[in-house]
């Protein structure tokens, strides 16, 4: 009698433990695995092994084994669970395969395989939004574009030269202040170059965006702003933005945005880093989810169609080309290495003589002589975003070079 109690208990447990998990599985797929840490996804693995081992000792008191045997087959059970809790314990706190969102803000997020309801980021802005992570806390406004800006006149006056600076997070001025992004920083030093009062840099760049989303909002809602001379800063996470999104085939006739689909096994590597070890250091998978040629060979496309979209940026409806400069720009640990993460990047765009190109690594490692023992000054370690002495940096440069290109006129 008191066996059968027993057997009822472990049955009711284990179906306490199975339903909790089940819930907290359903409630993240539902969220896009939106806020899964290390105490959810760890708790959803023990539950896991609690009701395996709990179904392992039904089994063998159904099938009659004997006392050795299951006691063996327990001890068994109970070791393997433990040797897999462990391993990925110690994956999670050596940090091995943790992406970029998971070291940034401490949870998983699947923000490479979401997109977002529209075609304009600036769709979803509010007029005032914190960034905060491990490493900083900082407060930004937004105008009524949705640029992370103050408020502009469309209808600009005759005597301004206005500029207009578009791209990624980094144009944005994620990890510094607002008045210290790089178009902030750069408009002051044309403008103690130039007339102070006929320089007008606005800084269009959005965290989250990359050449064919600006395309989108230069081509449909920026140009109204009249601006003299467009600044497109692209780095390689373009690249990559373009092998998860895709290229211009993103955007549907009804508006909607659509991403390529994620593996169909993105929640058990959101849940398990021994998943992601068997994923990437095993069968060599890199974070896309590619092995290495196939990767390489999007890669190039990309490049190809980031090149295109850079020449359809210059026109307005085929009748205006606006005059632009393309910079291009380091992450953190191609300045350590002196090179681009893809070394055709740079060349595809400087060998492209339509196009007024800038590459501004090289005034990082030549001129500011930066390396492994400066390198934090300029970026956030964890981050991987310049802070305020790097956005000054990548102002200068861009400066540098319109100064000695002589690239603005102004009656």
């Amino acid at each position: 009698m008191l066996r059968n109690k027993v057997a009822y208990l472990l049955i009711l447990l284990g179906c306490v433990f199975l339903t909790a998990g089940l819930i907290e599985l359903y409630r993240l797929q539902n969220a896009g695995l939106e806020g899964l840490n290390h105490f959810r996804a760890l708790s959803l693995h023990i539950s896991i092994y609690i009701v395996l081992f709990l179904f392992i000792v039904l089994g063998l008191r159904f099938f009659k084994k004997g006392k050795f045997l299951s006691d063996k087959l327990k001890l068994l059970s109970i070791s393997v669970f433990s040797v897999l809790l462990v391993v990925e314990i110690g994956l999670r706190l050596n940090g091995m395969n943790a992406t970029y969102f998971e070291k940034k803000f401490g949870v998983y997020s699947i923000a490479n395989f979401k997109a977002p309801a529209t075609c304009y980021l600036t769709d979803n802005y509010q007029q005032e939004s914190t960034e905060h992570n491990i490493e900083f806390s900082l407060t930004r406004s937004y105008n009524s574009f949705g640029l992370p800006d103050k408020e502009y006149s469309i209808k600009k006056d005759s005597s301004v030269f206005r500029i207009l600076a578009m791209g990624d997070s980094f144009t944005e001025g994620a990890g510094a202040t607002q008045d210290s992004a790089w178009p902030k920083l750069l408009e002051e030093k044309l403008r103690n170059y130039y007339f102070p009062q006929k320089i007008e840099i606005i800084n269009a760049g959005i965290t989250g965006s990359d050449p064919f989303f600006s395309y989108v909002l230069l081509r449909d809602k920026l140009f109204v702003l009249e601006p003299d001379l467009l600044l497109f800063a692209i780095n390689t996470t373009d690249i990559s933005d373009f092998i998860f999104r895709g290229g211009e085939e993103r955007f549907k006739s009804d508006g909607s945005v659509v991403y390529k689909e994620a593996p169909e096994w993105i929640g058990i590597y959101a849940y398990s880093f021994l998943f992601r070890l068997i994923v990437h250091n095993l069968l060599g998978y890199d974070y896309h989810f590619l092995r290495p040629e196939a990767h390489l060979g999007l890669a190039h496309e990309a490049v190809d169609k980031i090149r295109l979209i850079t020449h359809e940026l210059l026109k307005h409806e085929n009748t205006r080309t606006l005059p632009s400069i393309i910079i291009l720009h380091p992450q953190l640990h191609e300045v350590l290495n002196k090179s681009y993460f893809y070394s055709f990047f740079s060349p595809a765009f400087i060998n492209d003589t339509s196009l007024c190109v800038v590459d501004i690594l090289p005034y990082f490692v030549n001129e500011k002589q930066m390396d492994d023992s400066n390198i934090y000054k300029y970026y956030w370690p964890i981050d991987n975003h310049h802070n305020g002495a790097g956005y000054d940096v990548f102002a200068e440069a861009v400066a540098t070079f319109i100064k000695n290109r002589d690239l603005i006129k102004i009656e």
